[in-house]
């Protein structure tokens, strides 16, 4: 649970805001060539970065940090009691609220309430997964996402729309075509008890405004299909989909069959992982290519139709990372520090960070990466201090060598 430091009184203004160092900390590092840009603020959890296309602002969530479970077990009685008097004063204190940062000068604009965004391919307007229910008191669970609908801001105007609503669960993650006709969006439901997944994948024609669903939500025996990560590549929308493949508990299937699939023309897969036990779920990646196509994730990268290297069957536990717009890097979590690898000839290095890196994101150009850190009191497991954003340019050892 997070609060917004700064709350305007219609989440959808937008007044520049100038925040005051007392409320946040934003600085450039000119120690090191890989470390650019940072901003926090106390107590404050960070999600979901987003470089704008032409690179000059970042867009975010933050949320003020609420202890919970064993972190609430170490907290003075007083100090929860505090934190609860606020939250009944104000029921959207600990929300989720997206904010966009000029890169130039560090102003802030806070947007609405919600998770997700992302810019349109001009930067004109910005869409993002709207929180309808407060969400202070609540653990993320589909429950609390119920109802989410998909809203664009009109950066010129400063007007806010709904472009999609949900006719079961909630919608997310929404993202624009690469000719900015059309928004697609996930589809979200229960999918492991209480707990949310994506089910299905819908779109939004911005011209007639006509929704549909791309995807519908599926089932097999009694389960819904899993669909992750819904992107365009190579001019085609894909996207990661876990079948059920036998049956199993209340929740979730004993076995699924895992597969990328053009969300478009779903019928014939185009790469599959093979069926596999829930306790065996495989690491699973797809991007674009450096010389054109798709590449997918299988114990390594690799041409989609092509042969994996035997190299890659040595490698006991692979990690894909998140791969670079033009497919030429990978950047991974490993050890606390980011690790890159490029692409072509497997060479790889490491940018060190102060505390904890949980997200990555590339830019549109593949020059940086915004990168979201958490820091605590007493290490890992302790006391939430706040989240860090970075942007780095991780390829700049590549360059050096």
């Amino acid at each position: 649970m997070r609060h917004p430091t700064s709350t305007p009184s219609l989440p959808t203004a937008l007044v520049l805001v100038l925040i005051s160092a007392t409320a946040c900390s934003m600085s450039r590092t000119s120690g090191s060539p890989q470390h650019v840009w940072s901003w926090h603020e106390p107590n404050t959890e960070l999600y979901q970065p987003a470089f704008s296309h032409n690179g000059s602002e970042i867009a975010f969530v933050r949320k003020f940090h609420i202890p919970d479970g064993h972190e609430a077990e170490g907290v003075d009685d007083a100090e929860m009691a505090e934190i609860w008097r606020k939250v009944d004063a104000n029921e959207r204190y600990a929300d989720p609220e997206v904010v966009v940062v000029t890169l130039r000068d560090d102003s802030l604009t806070p947007v609405g309430w919600g998770w997700s965004p992302s810019f349109s391919p001009d930067d004109r307007a910005l869409v993002y997964a709207h929180q309808r229910r407060p969400s202070s008191r609540l653990r993320i669970l589909a429950s609390t996402l119920e109802g989410n609908s998909i809203q664009m801001l009109d950066r010129e105007t400063g007007e806010v729309s709904t472009v999609a609503e949900p006719d079961i669960g909630f919608l997310a993650d929404p993202l624009y075509s690469p000719d900015g006709s059309r928004l697609v969006y996930s589809i979200g439901a229960a999918v492991n008890g209480a707990w949310p997944g994506h089910i299905g994948v819908g779109q939004v024609d911005l011209e007639s405004g006509r929704t549909e669903r791309v995807y519908p939500p599926r089932k097999d025996f009694g389960f819904y299909q899993l669909i992750d990560d819904p992107r365009f590549v190579d001019g085609r929308l894909l996207a990661l989909r876990a079948r059920p493949a036998a049956a199993g508990d209340v929740y979730l299937a004993s076995a699924y069959e895992y597969d990328l699939i053009d969300v478009e023309a779903p019928s014939q897969p185009l790469f599959s992982w093979g069926t596999k036990k829930l306790n065996q779920r495989p690491t699973r990646g797809f991007g674009a290519s450096s010389k054109g196509g798709i590449v997918v994730f299988d114990r390594g990268w690799r041409t989609l139709g092509s042969q994996p290297k035997a190299s890659d069957a040595e490698t006991e536990r692979p990690v894909p990372g998140n791969l670079s717009p033009n497919g030429e890097y990978a950047a991974m979590i490993r050890g606390g520090q980011i690790a890159v690898s490029r692409i072509s000839d497997r060479t790889s290095w490491t940018v060190p960070l102060t505390g904890t890196p949980r997200e990555i994101v590339w830019s549109p150009d593949s020059g940086r990466v915004a990168v979201v850190a958490s820091h605590t009191k007493g290490g890992f497991g302790g006391r939430f201090l706040h989240d860090e954003l970075l942007i780095l340019t991780p390829t700049a050892e590549a360059n050096a060598r």
